[in-house]
């Protein structure tokens, strides 16, 4: 009971700032609706595990956690190898800093800059790797969500 709480209080802690809790977020609920108690607990605990290797992973990489939420949106919709996706999410989040202070996504002027420093930014380094324009603008989008999360 005390594993299930914890975890479930970690997660909801660290769902709104990382990429991969929104899907742990759905094995817990996946888990605490099984009826075999000790199923439950190798289950809970495997989730644990998942997620101190998915911590550990984030900083071997020395990615931020909006960094890493970014790369792993950026893998789904690119499709690219995380060598190639590493330094330009680092780039793109240095160039953004100046724009996303507290409270930055109220500024409409503001939260285009960002809109638009993210998209120019894809497509002066993907533009070619991607055959509909469209996939750019839902990655900027994807993006910009998980900037807000962040830096709201």
């Amino acid at each position: 009971m005390e594993l299930r709480q914890a975890i479930t209080v970690h997660i909801r802690i660290n769902l709104h700032t990382l990429k991969f809790y929104e899907t742990l977020s759905q094995k817990l609920e996946r888990i605490l609706r099984m009826k075999d108690p000790e199923q439950m607990k190798l289950d809970l605990r495997a989730l644990v595990e998942e997620m101190n290797q998915q911590q550990a992973e984030m900083e071997a990489k020395s990615l931020t956690k909006i960094e890493y939420s970014l790369l792993l949106e950026a893998q789904d919709a690119l499709n690219l190898p995380e060598e190639q996706l590493i330094p330009f999410i680092k780039d793109l989040t240095e160039k953004l800093k100046p724009l996303t202070f507290p409270g930055w996504s109220l500024r409409t002027d503001n939260y285009r800059a960002v809109q638009r420093t993210i998209f120019t930014s894809l497509h002066e380094h993907y533009g070619q790797n991607v055959q509909a324009p469209i996939k750019l603008l839902e990655l900027r989008d994807e993006f910009m969500k998980w900037l807000e999360r962040d830096r709201a």
